[in-house]
């Protein structure tokens, strides 16, 4: 979803005009072929976070330069998305950032923890209380890479299965 475009090629059998509107007939498909937009793909995920703003924007060399950060100093969220690009992250409150603003971002998923995630806000969805943010990794480690692909690839072939099951 919102990661790339599906289209399907077919004859067109007929046109014609109903209620000010073009009608085309076409016969039925099952093949759709796929664009995508995205580098790497998004998977849907339910998964608690815990998100530290700073309120500008920060480099990674920066962050051997910041001490222990408070507990009480984090937001907590969850996300929705995530590829091995960044997030889509939401919490259910309004939340005040801007676009290019920092954040500190840690979570855990199916038991691997991810702490310290630099991330830079790309895109805000909001509302008085719901606030989500597109976020794009800063400084992404390799391992965590690997483990967020190996993680969406067990849940495709997980819904592919359960997918084969129900026909």
């Amino acid at each position: 979803e919102d990661d790339g475009r599906y289209y399907f090629e077919v004859e067109v059998l007929n046109t014609y005009l109903e209620g000010g509107k073009v009608i085309l007939v076409i016969p039925h498909t099952e093949k759709l072929s796929k664009i995508q937009l995205r580098d790497s793909i998004r998977w849907k995920v339910s998964i608690p976070a815990r998100v530290f703003f700073f309120d500008r924007k920060v480099q990674a060399e920066e962050l051997s330069l910041i001490e222990e950060l408070p507990d009480e100093s984090f937001v907590e969220g969850t996300i929705e998305n995530i590829s091995t690009e960044g997030v889509k992250v939401c919490f259910n409150r309004f939340v005040s950032a801007k676009e290019g603003d920092s954040l500190l971002l840690g979570f855990e998923w199916k038991g691997e923890a991810f702490k310290n995630i630099l991330a830079e806000i790309r895109h805000i969805m909001g509302s008085t209380d719901r606030t989500c943010f597109g976020l794009k990794f800063l400084n992404l480690k390799k391992d965590y890479e690997d483990t967020i692909t190996r993680f969406i690839i067990e849940e495709q072939r997980e819904a592919l299965r359960i997918y084969k099951m129900d026909r």
